[in-house]
């Protein structure tokens, strides 16, 4: 069964992954990587990544007609999902017997009603780990665990059972060979010769405005990890994203995971997100293990508004650990996020001021959005806020969702502009970042950047 895993064209720079949908700053995109671990489900399956590849929709339709495949595993995203449920209702008229699956932030909520209204749509998956996909498109239907599908009468059936902690016992390597040669590029690596890595699937923290704490929390074996690590190796591959939502939240394994890499002596580059409170003490052997840059949430300066997101920090704890990567040389980046409930205009103020006090090597200013399946979401509908499901979800701040708890929406968006001019305009910044460069893709990626970044 020929099947098509497929990123659809869009308007913009969109990165769908990891139920987390949204715009890119600048030019660029990695390897989605809800399709990088289902590829190894399936036999020579063919990618067709229209991000990537600038498709127009045209030109992709001309594609998946010439592909002709009996199955297309499809991204989708709350960041582009008028333009994502339009393009895919085209390939169901083209490709009248082709099965259609999605995966996306815009499917984790009420998921069976919206399959009932979206004819063109045959299953949703909810755990891109699992062999669900499979399963469906073999007519094993009993085999499904999380996952809504039309069954052979028509009928929208879910079947979803309790998220579990513990091993991802049955995960096939991913098929890297698909992913590549697309040319994919990411600001925080040291080279072209780059590929994504997932270690684990979901979190064990409880942040109110991610979906992350809602998918429970399992790991791949490290023996596996190592095992595909190797073989990127021996394909050419120089740096690694390691795509974890929170690496290093075992930290057994995070030490265990550092040690086999320097064990095996893989001489790989590579950079990840983590939390200021799980790392501090495992930085020197995570940087002999070949890490440059680590990537952190901070959101706030706020002890107050930390609490409320349930992030289980302080500024202080936020000081302490960037100051120790960069008395290690290892370089950071910190995410914040404006229009939090209940914040002022001074207290975004404030926040911005202490994000120049930092002195992170990157920063990234977001607007809060309410994320379907996050606790956020939830007690914002509680409280009596209406969401329209056709609203454009982007923290790029492109549009602003008001939540009657705090500033208005032109009012987030003008803060978050100032906020990275205030950080990227800074004088002498610029030539920071070339004080920092130590390779060719390095200076390649700081001119992509600034000449594309969104202000």
């Amino acid at each position: 069964m020929k099947t098509v895993l497929l990123n659809p064209p869009g308007r913009r720079n969109y990165i769908r992954d990891y139920y987390c949908s949204k715009s890119a700053k600048a030019d660029y995109t990695y390897a989605p990587v809800d399709l990088l671990l289902l590829s190894g489900r399936f036999e020579k399956p063919v990618l067709v990544d229209a991000i990537r590849g600038r498709l127009s929709p045209r030109n992709c339709l001309d594609l998946l007609a010439k592909e002709n495949p009996r199955a297309v595993v499809s991204l989708v995203g709350a960041v582009s999902w008028p333009e994502d449920r339009e393009f895919l209702a085209q390939v169901r008229e083209l490709l009248p017997h082709t099965k259609i699956l999605a995966t996306g932030d815009v499917l984790l909520e009420a998921g069976a009603e919206l399959m009932a209204r979206e004819e063109w749509l045959d299953g949703i998956i909810l755990d891109f780990t699992n062999s669900d996909a499979v399963s469906y498109l073999k007519g094993d239907l009993e085999r499904i665990c999380q996952m809504i599908f039309r069954d052979g009468r028509g009928r929208v059936r879910e079947r979803t059972s309790p998220r579990i902690s513990g091993t991802i016992q049955d995960l096939p390597r991913p098929d890297h060979s698909l992913f590549l040669p697309q040319g994919y590029a990411y600001p925080f690596v040291r080279s072209a010769r780059f590929a994504t890595v997932q270690t684990d699937y979901g979190c064990p923290f409880s942040c109110r405005f991610c979906v992350m704490a809602r998918l429970g929390y399992r790991v791949r074996p490290l023996d596996e990890v190592i095992r595909e690590l190797g073989w990127l190796r021996d394909a050419g591959v120089r740096e690694i994203y390691f795509n974890d939502q929170t690496f290093g939240a075992d930290k057994k394994r995070l030490e265990a995971l550092c040690r086999a890499m320097i064990d095996h002596g893989l001489g790989l580059g590579w950079c990840c997100w983590s939390r200021v409170d799980l790392v501090p003490d495992y930085l020197e052997l995570m940087k002999a293990a070949g890490c440059h840059t680590v990537m952190f949430g901070v959101e706030t300066a706020h002890q107050e508004s930390l609490d409320r997101l349930k992030k289980g920090f302080g500024p202080d704890q936020v000081r302490r650990t960037f100051d120790l990567c960069r008395e290690l040389h290892l370089r950071t980046l910190a995410t914040y996020l404006i229009g939090l409930p209940g914040e002022t205009e001074e207290m975004v103020e404030e926040t911005i001021r202490f994000a120049l006090k930092l002195k992170s090597d990157f920063a990234s200013f977001n607007v809060l959005v309410p994320r379907k399946g996050t606790d956020l979401r939830a007690a914002l509908a509680a409280s009596g806020i209406e969401f329209d499901d056709e609203q454009v979800l982007d923290q790029t701040g492109r549009n602003v969702v008001g939540l009657d708890q705090g500033l208005a929406p032109e009012m987030v968006k003008a803060l978050r502009d100032k906020a990275v001019r205030a950080f990227y305009a800074r004088p002498g910044y610029a030539l920071k970042r070339l004080a920092g460069v130590r390779t060719w893709y390095d200076f390649k990626t700081l001119v992509r950047t600034a000449a594309t970044l969104s202000w």
